[in-house]
């Protein structure tokens, strides 16, 4: 008895299969989103370019002045992690900065951030435009060092 033709074997077989394409700027897998949600788990090297806060998506205004970040439309999930602190880290300079999620940023992929001016300058020169870094959410209730 045959259950299936050769095309339709090939559309069940693409059908059936994992598809991570957060590069391109489809949805990331959900495993991905999950391993990152950890406050453990620090994210792979990641870019980190400048944004200009204001009214965020957390419902929070902030401006240039603030030490705020944006993060990926699938991180951000609905607000699971409105202003939740951030520790941020360049491995090249040995700087490490916190800051507050209250935003989301539609063209980043998975792991990229947009850091606020302020934040951005504690790493480079505002000029460099985008940075390499590494970054995990703190625990629920952490407050960064004065």
């Amino acid at each position: 008895m045959k259950l299936f033709s050769k095309f339709e074997s090939f559309v069940v077989i693409i059908l059936a299969s994992p598809l991570n394409v957060s590069s391109i700027g489809v949805r990331a897998s959900d495993a991905d989103i999950a391993l990152l949600r950890r406050t453990s788990e620090i994210s792979p090297l990641s870019t980190a370019s400048v944004f200009h806060p204001g009214l965020g998506a957390c419902g929070e205004i902030d401006t240039d002045n603030d030490a705020v970040i944006a993060i990926s439309t699938d991180l951000f999930d609905g607000g699971a992690h409105c202003l939740q602190w951030v520790k941020i880290t360049d491995e090249a300079n040995g700087v490490t900065a916190f800051g507050k999620a209250v935003d989301i940023c539609p063209s980043c992929d998975l792991h990229s951030i947009e850091l606020s001016p302020i934040l951005f300058a504690m790493f480079e020169d505002l000029s460099e435009g985008v940075i390499q870094v590494e970054w995990n959410f703190e625990p629920l209730g952490f407050q960064p060092p004065k």
